[in-house]
C-alpha cells in the first residue's frame, strides 16, 4: 500500500507540473488557463487544450496511484511519474 506521504508527493509534483505549463502562457494556474475554455473569445481554444490536458493528466494520475496502491505497479520516482503524463498540445 502506498503511504499518504508518497501520494502527497505525487500530487504536489503533478500540480506543479500543470501549473508550470500554464505559467509559460501567462496564466497563474492551470485552473485559470482551463477556465478560458468556457468563454468564447481569443483564448477559448487554448483554454480547451489546457482543460483537456489537465483532465487527461488527472485521469492517468488517479490510475497510477490506484495501481501503485494495489501493488500492480511498482512505485515510481517523481521524475518517472511526470514522464508518464500526457504532453500538452496547444493550438
Amino acid at each position: 500500500m502506498i503511504s499518504d506521504r508518497i501520494i502527497d508527493k505525487y500530487r504536489r509534483a503533478h500540480d506543479a507540473h500543470l501549473n508550470a505549463a500554464a505559467k509559460t502562457r501567462g496564466y497563474s494556474t492551470i485552473q485559470s488557463a482551463a477556465i478560458r475554455a468556457g468563454y468564447a473569445g481569443p483564448f477559448q481554444a487554448e483554454g480547451q487544450a489546457f482543460a483537456q490536458w489537465m483532465d487527461a493528466c488527472n485521469a492517468l494520475g488517479y490510475q497510477v496511484v490506484a495501481e501503485v496502491s494495489a501493488g500492480t505497479r511498482p512505485p515510481l520516482s517523481i521524475e518517472e511519474y511526470i514522464l508518464l503524463l500526457p504532453v500538452l498540445v496547444l493550438p
